[in-house]
């Protein structure tokens, strides 16, 4: 099985408008914390729980718990080969199941010997279409006593051929919302595209079977008859025991009940839903608290493995592990030498391996005993009370340890790192054909070993069929050549939104696109990716600068902007002319940000723009904010306007070359800033090295030694008046 796309509208962070992400193999979601990532897999897991115990409590799930804005949730998967098989299976045996229970009549004897020679062994001539794709809907009606609503849409495409519907509610007006193909139109269209041979089965079947001679009932009336009249057409469900009472041995049921039995040895009905849900747990495998150490648990007298939905998480972890190591499966026992080889080999020589240790301990065990007579009495009845007693137990305990130089020591004690990439190690290896869930792995590693973990997803896929879904807080695990299947989802302000990185490259124009995908390729700048806002800045030492004072000002309680702690980035853009480039894709990926820019960003001309179709010289400044969000008309105007009052000024280059630039009067500076502050920019009077020069600094070294200016100063208490207004700026525009 996998999910090709999920959508979600009023759930949890999601609000109003309905969000959609699609997938693929290899699929990352990224996002800053509390943006909503991990809802994305709280709805995958509802889906599950509301088809397997149907009565789950919905109010939670809803909206800053607006009843009135009922949640949706919609779930496209597609099945593999041995799925579809499964499928098929049960759908033949489900249209026949409902000709088998009045078997003694006569003529509907003949009639199921019929049916039965039609679709026996021709389950996907018939039902093919419906095992390509499933929609499984999850639609709520505000607060109420009913659970959520359950629509299972077959689809082809995008028409849906068969609607069914799952409910306790009494809302009878969402039964005619849909057009449902009826069923017996889908055999009777199939059976009339091979009436030649249909004719020719019908007259083999009348000389092999008695007291048919004369037989001359249409065999698609009988198709029509048995379909038509069954409640909303749908694929009924039956008990196994049903089919076995009337000796019905064919091939599909035989291998529907073994699917039954072997996912719920004890369940002996069979319906559609069963069929769904069995598959659905059975493919879906997920981490979570993965940063959770180990607990010692006590091991139970038969574990098994169960091969369906998995949460594994490192409290679980050993019963995992164990189950794996002492299976009867050889396949199992294979995963679990698999996942320690693994582990050995990207930690340099750490073993992993699972233990049962023998824990003793001491109960108070209360029972029945006799009293001594203390006097002779006139009966002989025996004098009894309660005792409590004393006594010794000996369980058997699960644990997890880490050999290192021959020394074993308990996983709870390593490092966390230790603890994720053997959780994520136990979910990679050794599956097939499942959807991994992937939440935040190897969080704690170091990059290299986080490079490593990516090859072994990758490895999952390509070699045993499994599809990741991955959500992930590391640009390390974000592949810049996957953006196709990479989704960004922003902070639930009015609600999460989601964005594809593919299509916010794919909207730039081609120098900008390629411009953008190779600045990608540098981990610092996917970073941004992860943050709840951004600070814009040319250059290293600007960045250190703002880095240095912030951290002052918060350490000693001086009302700073707080920038790492508000989870914010300070981002150098690489220079004044990368600057438009970087402001475009943080637009793009609606990321809030603000940016401190140099004197000569502004007042500098190099840069040309098209105003009402004439070209325009203005600042690099001015050409970011047209290119990334386009200034407004009045701005337009005024910028156009101005273009007259740029001054040429010769000047010495650092090779003592005379060379001319272009400057904005010093006198439109303020109405120019005025501008740049409109669109979420600071600029400096001087540059910020400049900022920090006293009455002895050299000239000569103003750029290089920005950092011991800013720590000198800092250790005096000395902030430049500048600097104050810029972390007073940050601060504002991180507050909004």
């Amino acid at each position: 099985m996998q999910i090709i796309r999920i959508r979600l509208k009023n759930f949890l962070s999601f609000g109003t408008k309905m969000q959609e992400l699609e997938f693929s193999d290899l699929n990352t979601i990224v996002g800053p914390n509390d943006s909503g990532k991990t809802n994305v897999f709280r709805a995958i897991e509802l889906v599950k729980r509301h088809i397997n115990q149907r009565n789950v409590p919905a109010e939670a799930y809803y909206h800053n718990l607006d009843f009135e804005k009922p949640y949706e949730i919609e779930i496209d998967i597609k099945f593999d080969q041995e799925e579809k098989e499964i499928l098929l299976n049960f759908l033949v045996c489900a249209i026949i199941h409902q000709d088998i229970r009045p078997k003694e009549k006569e003529n509907q004897r003949r009639n199921l010997e019929i049916l039965k020679k039609i679709l026996l062994g021709k389950g996907e001539k018939f039902f093919s279409d419906f095992c390509e794709e499933l929609t499984i809907v999850v639609d709520t009606e505000g607060k109420s006593r009913y659970p959520p609503d359950i629509y299972f849409k077959f689809n082809k495409n995008n028409q849906y051929l068969y609607f069914q519907s799952y409910r306790l509610t009494n809302n009878l007006k969402k039964r005619d919302s849909h057009t449902i193909r009826n069923i017996s139109d889908i055999i009777l269209t199939q059976a009339r595209n091979e009436i030649p041979k249909l004719n020719d089965c019908i007259l083999n079947i009348k000389q092999k079977l008695p007291n048919l001679d004369n037989f001359s009932y249409n065999v698609f009336d009988h198709i029509l008859e048995i379909t038509e009249d069954s409640v909303s057409s749908e694929f009924g469900g039956f008990r196994l025991t049903e089919f076995e009472a009337n000796k019905e041995t064919f091939p599909e049921f035989i291998r529907t009940r073994n699917f039954i039995r072997s996912v719920s040895p004890e369940d002996e009905s069979a319906s559609f839903v069963d069929i769904v849900s069995h598959i659905f747990k059975k493919s879906i495998i997920k981490t979570s608290d993965i940063r959770a150490r180990p607990k010692v648990i006590q091991s139970p007298k038969d574990l098994q493995y169960f091969d369906e939905m998995i949460n594994i998480s490192g409290e679980n972890l050993a019963k995992i592990l164990f189950s794996l190591a002492n299976s009867d499966n050889p396949k199992l026992k294979t995963q679990y030498r698999e996942v320690t080889n693994e582990f050995k080999k990207i930690t340099n020589g750490l073993e992993l391996e699972v233990q049962v240790k023998p824990i003793k301990s001491k109960i108070k065990k209360r029972h029945l005993r006799e009293l001594e007579k203390e006097f002779d009495r006139l009966d002989n009845a025996t004098n009894i009370a309660m005792a409590d007693e004393e006594i010794e137990i000996v369980k058997d305990h699960l644990y997890v340890q880490v050999i290192k130089n021959n020394i074993p020591i308990p996983i709870e004690f390593a490092a966390a790192g230790i603890i994720e990439l053997a959780i994520l190690l136990t979910a990679v290896i050794g599956h097939k054909n499942k959807v991994l869930l992937l939440d935040e792995p190897a969080l704690n590693l170091h990059s290299i070993l986080q490079r490593r973990v990516l090859q072994l997803i990758q490895k999952a896929i390509s070699k045993n069929k499994n599809q990741v879904i991955l959500i992930t807080h590391s640009p390390y695990l974000l592949n810049p050549e996957n953006f196709k299947n990479s989704w960004k989802i922003t902070s639930p302000k009015p609600g999460s939104t989601v964005v594809n990185l593919k299509e916010i490259i794919d909207s730039m124009n081609t120098n900008e696109r390629e411009k953008t995908l190779t600045r990608l390729y540098n981990s610092e700048i996917r970073s941004i990716l992860f943050q709840h806002g951004v600070v814009l800045v040319e250059g290293p030492s600007d960045k250190i600068v703002i880095e240095k004072t912030d951290r002052y000002l918060t350490d000693n309680q001086l009302d700073g902007p707080n920038i790492e702690d508000n989870e914010w980035m300070i981002l150098d853009v690489g220079g004044k002319d990368s600057f438009s480039l970087l402001l475009k894709l943080v637009k793009k990926l609606k990321i809030p940000h603000t940016s401190v820019l140099d004197y000569d960003s502004l007042m500098e001309c190099t840069r040309k723009i098209f105003i009402d179709g004439q070209e325009v010289i203005t600042s690099s400044a001015i050409n970011a904010i047209e290119k990334s969000e386009g200034l407004s008309q009045s701005e337009k105007s005024f910028i156009k306007k101005i273009r007259s009052s740029i001054i040429p000024k010769k000047e010495k280059s650092r090779t003592d070359k005379i060379i001319t630039r272009y400057w904005y009067d010093d006198n439109l500076l303020k109405k120019l800033n005025t501008i740049a502050r409109k669109h979420n920019m600071y600029v400096l009077i001087k540059d910020l090295e400049g900022s920090l020069q006293t009455s002895t600094t050299s000239k000569d070294s103003k750029p290089l030694r920005a950092t011991e200016h800013i720590t000198e100063l800092l250790s005096e208490n000395k902030i430049p008046k500048e600097i104050k207004l810029v972390m007073k700026f940050i601060k504002t525009k991180i507050k909004n």
